[in-house]
């Protein structure tokens, strides 16, 4: 699969599932979502940097294709060479970096295990309300509902490329 491909599958997916259409959500979605776990290299990344910090690095990925292809941020992989899962009943398996695009923040793994992947639409309307499924602070999948409070955001300064949809969940 190509880079531009990655990218553009990844990104749109990734818009999905930070807005989820109440209307649609469906919880066996959770079985779509893993908790991502870099291992970084003893001399990088922010856990390591600060002594003080004990915890290891966590992110958030979703299946997007059938496969066991799962969408992260760049940015949870850092510099990680090996990563794991940890799927929504606590297995950990070892994933593949597929591929990584620092300037859309969007990294592609692949695990040997097919996770089911939720049906991708377009992006939900202004003031439709929303629901959002993520691993904040390691601590776990959780879910958190609101509504989308604007579209393409751009100009913020996170990625060199930007298109967010802003909600307040």
């Amino acid at each position: 699969m190509s880079t531009s491909r990655v990218v553009a599958t990844v990104f749109a997916a990734m818009t999905f599932l930070a807005a989820a259409p109440v209307h649609a959500f469906d919880p066996a979605i959770l079985e779509s979502v893993v908790s991502v776990l870099p291992d970084w290299p003893e001399d990088s990344g922010p856990a390591r940097a600060d002594p003080q910090r004990l915890e290891v690095p966590e992110g958030t990925g979703v299946a997007i294709l059938a496969g066991g292809y799962i969408a992260t941020n760049a940015h949870v992989l850092g510099r990680a060479t090996e990563v794991r899962v940890r799927l929504a009943d606590g297995q950990h398996l070892p994933a593949a970096i597929v591929g990584r695009d620092t300037a859309t923040d969007i990294a592609l793994l692949r695990i040997e295990w097919d996770l089911p992947v939720p049906a991708f639409g377009p992006a939900p309307p202004l003031g439709d309300r929303v629901c959002v499924v993520g691993n904040a602070f390691g601590l776990g999948l959780s879910v958190t509902c609101g509504v989308v409070s604007a579209r393409h955001r751009a100009g913020t300064g996170f990625n060199p490329i930007e298109d967010f949809i802003q909600t307040d969940a």
